[in-house]
């Protein structure tokens, strides 16, 4: 049943319906004969049990569903999904929809905007701010459509993040919007809460890596498995864009072949003496509180910024710095090694002054070895616990075994020249290394 308070549907069995509305009456006429006289005579009678009986009620034997358009419910199924907040009222429209897309960016969204390119960071600022408007619109105009990707903010407290986020709620409306800085609530064994939602907050977000499956399912699985205490596991259908804000460095580790994370660390200039004392705080409250404003950006959305339901986000992301950091730390120690070892192809090894062996040299068991243990002191890396026999071997699977054209595309990552003599040399097969990286979406020119 809809409950006004909360301007949510709720979910109830009949006993509790009955006893919810056990005081609303209504007056009906019964008509008795006495002694071949009819007599009408009014009497209250409860309103529940009569619409629960009645035969004209509207009868939903598929149960309830949420289907955001384009998508439609079955005839016998109830739409939970009864449109934006902001569509119920048509104030401002006619002024609104007059407006090209400069008039737009240049007047009333112009602080709004602004804000959500600082949200976007220092690096890349210009594609991360135009990737975050094409998801937001996205949401927006192709709600029944999963990006398949989530956003990560990394910030300063009190930047504003919350704040934009408020600002898409009054947009789409409080029962499609649920912000939590409890991850249990969200991808916890008891995770009502999201039915229905368009929109998560995972906020203050940390210990990412205890709850890493649930959210990988929560952000790409077309449906989603629904338990309240005491009840039943159901499944629903999944709408949901899940966007992740902490203030911390390292909330979670992205793998490194893992195209679910979108990260940026957003610019801390809010945060300053001088926008404090600019009151720019206060005027980013009145932004987001503004119908006219709300008004202005939905619009914004749906006529000027160009997203298609089908848009590929995970193909077209933006890897920001923050996003490679997060990455290089769940890369394989043998793959960050092959990077260091790339980007150092052209240079010469030299101990106390004296050249040993170039990095394109065929190299002896004790050179790459001793070449290992510079990356590890070059890239900081704290690899002590794997022998020098263990790593041996770990390079004995990168091997290359064969010289046949099919064997050397079904291997993309067999990348070592290992030549024996008296004793076994490798050598880096550096074109093949690099066509490695690329399939695995590695970056190796980073040095």
């Amino acid at each position: 049943y809809y409950n006004p308070s909360s301007n949510e549907i709720q979910f109830v069995k009949e006993a509790q319906l009955k006893s919810q509305y056990r005081k609303l009456n209504y007056t009906k006429i019964v008509k008795k004969s006495i002694q071949g006289e009819t007599i009408e005579k009014e009497v209250f009678s409860p309103f529940i049990v009569m619409w629960m009986d009645s035969e004209n009620g509207s009868a939903y034997m598929g149960g309830a569903c949420c289907k955001p358009p384009p998508l439609r419910c079955k005839k016998d199924q109830f739409n939970l999904f009864t449109g934006w907040r902001i569509d119920e009222t048509t104030t401002y429209d006619e002024e609104i929809n007059k407006m090209s897309k400069k008039e737009l960016e240049e007047g009333p969204l112009k602080f709004i905007l602004q804000h959500l390119k600082y949200l976007s960071g220092e690096d890349k600022t210009e594609e991360a701010y135009e990737y975050q408007l094409k998801y937001f619109a996205h949401l927006l105009k192709h709600p029944a459509v999963l990006p398949r990707v989530s956003i990560l903010w990394l910030s300063v407290p009190r930047v504003g993040k919350n704040q934009f986020l408020n600002f898409l709620e009054n947009i789409m409306g409080s029962k499609y919007y649920h912000s939590s800085a409890s991850s249990r609530d969200i991808l916890g064994d008891f995770n009502d809460v999201i039915r229905g939602k368009m929109l998560l907050n995972l906020n203050e977000f940390k210990n990412g890596w205890s709850v890493m499956e649930a959210l990988k399912e929560l952000i790409t699985e077309t449906k989603q498995s629904i338990r309240e205490k005491h009840k039943n596991t159901i499944r629903i259908e999944n709408y949901i864009r899940v966007l992740i804000a902490s203030n911390l460095k390292h909330p979670l580790n992205i793998e490194y072949k893992d195209g679910r994370f979108c990260v940026f660390r957003c610019n801390p200039i809010t945060t300053t003496e001088e926008f404090k004392e600019s009151g720019y705080m206060n005027t980013l409250h009145q932004n987001i509180s503004s119908l006219y404003i709300q008004k202005c950006f939905l619009r914004y959305c749906r006529r000027y910024v160009n997203v298609v339901a089908t848009y590929n986000f995970e193909l077209n992301m933006v890897k920001t710095q923050e996003y490679r950091d997060l990455q290089a730390r769940s890369i394989p120690y043998e793959i960050r090694f092959f990077r260091y070892w790339l980007n150092n192809y052209a240079k010469d090894f030299y101990k106390d002054g004296k050249r040993l062996f170039s990095y394109k040299d065929n190299l002896k068991k004790k050179e790459i070895w001793a070449l290992f243990n510079k990356f590890q002191t070059s890239e900081n890396e704290k690899l002590g616990y794997i022998t020098q026999s263990c790593f041996l071997n770990d390079m004995d699977k990168h091997r290359i075994r064969d010289s046949g054209a099919s064997y050397l595309k079904a291997n993309n990552s067999h990348i070592l020249n290992i030549i024996k003599s008296n004793q076994k040399f490798w050598v880096l097969d550096a074109e093949r290394c690099k066509a490695f990286f690329e399939d695995e979406g590695v970056d190796y020119d980073i040095i």
